[in-house]
């Protein structure tokens, strides 16, 4: 058995701990009574930048750990999984909030979330058809 064989599995669960630290970060910042940003990003374009930057990152981590974990996944369906997780985990994330003194629940929010789970998903399958195109 080569080095690379025995890697595999590990950096499979390492791409699956890093969804789950970020998704637990998420949470936690959600949980916040108080927004924890400076005022001049609590506006509504500053926060849709946010919303949609934080949900990228998430979308980002997902893709790699379901590509690891699903390699003859097409880039279609890595991306298409990924966009729907990312649309869930930020309707969740809208709910929970709903319930958190002093936060509140929007609409706008959970389409930023989607949005930048959507943008980063779909450069993540562009650079996957890259490089099984180019062969790495």
């Amino acid at each position: 058995m080569n080095g690379t064989a025995r890697l595999k599995p590990r950096s499979t669960y390492t791409a699956w701990l890093l969804v789950l630290a970020y998704a637990t970060l998420i949470t936690a910042l959600s949980s916040l009574s108080r927004s924890p940003l400076p005022h001049p990003l609590r506006t509504t374009p500053g926060t849709f930048a946010l919303h949609a930057l934080e949900f990228a990152g998430f979308a980002l981590l997902l893709f790699r750990a379901l590509d690891r974990s699903r390699p003859r996944w097409s880039a279609t369906r890595l991306v298409l999984v990924t966009i729907a997780v990312t649309a869930a985990f930020g309707g969740l994330d809208e709910v929970h909030q709903k319930f958190v003194e002093g936060r509140v629940s929007q609409t706008i929010d959970l389409a930023a979330d989607t949005l930048g789970g959507t943008l980063a998903a779909l450069l993540m399958g562009a650079l996957r058809r890259k490089n099984r195109r180019s062969g790495r």
